[in-house]
């Protein structure tokens, strides 16, 4: 995990806040005599902060890397990684503040994700958030040569039309 703010040791401090969610959530209660029931699955997780302040994001990051199910390859972390950080993804427009008057947007404008294993860099930008780009950082410094690239001026895949398997 990591945080912008506040610092990392408030943010671990701050989980004994949420030492009572679990996965498992509670499937019914006697009420005196009535049988409450849950309404699905995930009511252990009641209490998890849904804002999009940093403590929250932070919280709602923590808990997930803690308790998903943990992947057994690069792309199964890789996809991991990704359904954790939509979780914590700032759409344009959602946390605002004004500032002298005029109101401004916070909003996550790149994720990066780095595997490890294959020594690559996935990155996506504000406007292509559900397509990755692929970078083989081994390739990359082969080149022997510094390069520089805006993230926005990248190719980034367009997505997948699977009209014509419907069509079949």
């Amino acid at each position: 995990m990591l945080t912008n703010a506040p610092t990392y040791d408030w943010q671990v401090i701050n989980l004994r806040n949420y030492l009572n969610v679990s996965t498992v959530g509670v499937s019914s209660l006697q009420v005196g005599e009535t049988n409450v029931t849950a309404l699905g699955q995930g009511g252990g997780l009641v209490g998890i902060p849904g804002d999009y302040t940093p403590p929250s994001r932070f919280v709602r990051s923590a808990f997930l890397r803690h308790y998903a199910t943990q992947p057994r390859t690069a792309d199964e972390a890789i996809q991991l990684t990704g359904h954790i950080l939509n979780n914590v993804d700032i759409p344009l427009g959602i946390a605002q503040s004004k500032e002298g008057g005029q109101i401004v947007s916070d909003t996550t404008q790149w994720v990066v994700i780095k595997d490890l294993t294959n020594n690559r860099l996935l990155i996506t930008d504000y406007a292509h958030r559900t397509d990755y780009l692929s970078l083989d950082l081994n390739q990359v410094f082969a080149q022997d040569r510094p390069t520089s690239v805006l993230i926005t001026a990248l190719p980034y895949p367009k997505g997948v039309d699977g009209t014509k398997a419907l069509l079949k």
